[in-house]
């Protein structure tokens, strides 16, 4: 099984790592300054310096929610393929995995954030119905379902993993906040 993924996606995370740390750094050597400006009874000059370190801390919640999105995108955009699912000119012969989450995610939003798995089947069908290919329409032997069907009750488990839904003892799934900001991120895209 090969993997496609974004290029050099590990040399940005590793890089949006080391700018964290660094911020650490940062915030730490302004807590020593902070801290020696009050011992000295320099009051207004430890305030300053709070201020500052308010300041980065912020930018560093900026950039931690950064170092989450770019991680949820690196996640959504991998697609394994089967070699034996390929046709000789490359075209998979069954929709990836990957395609059905943002319909997943859509039909359990439009069915007000919570569906059994028969409601958001119907859900997904009206929004890849026409991307659906022949391979995916083929009926599964053992469960005795089309191939895509399969496939999204399959990949519930992955977007629960993901934090996107979360799933109760009697098998109904729920959107989390997670997945609805990344339908508002799709939206935005």
């Amino acid at each position: 099984m090969s993997t496609i993924q974004i290029p050099h996606s590990e040399i940005v995370k590793r890089s949006l790592k080391q700018v964290e740390n660094k911020l650490n750094l940062v915030v730490k050597k302004i807590n020593i300054e902070a801290a020696n400006h009050t011992k000295r009874g320099d009051y207004d000059g430890a305030a300053q310096w709070i201020n500052l370190a308010k300041s980065v801390m912020d930018y560093e919640k900026r950039l931690n929610a950064f170092i989450n999105e770019w991680k949820t995108i690196v996640k959504t955009t991998k697609i394994s393929i089967k070699d034996s699912n390929k046709e000789i000119k490359g075209e998979p012969k069954r929709t990836p995995a990957w395609k059905y989450y943002m319909p997943i995610l859509q039909a359990l939003s439009d069915k007000g954030g919570q569906a059994y798995m028969k409601e958001l089947i119907v859900g997904v069908e009206k929004r890849i119905k026409s991307e659906l290919k022949k391979k995916d329409l083929e009926i599964n032997k053992r469960k005795g379902l089309p191939r895509w069907q399969v496939t999204v009750g399959g990949l519930s488990s992955r977007l629960r993993k993901e934090g996107w839904v979360t799933i109760s003892k009697d098998k109904k799934l729920f959107i989390t906040n997670e997945g609805i900001e990344v339908i508002k991120k799709e939206n935005d895209i």
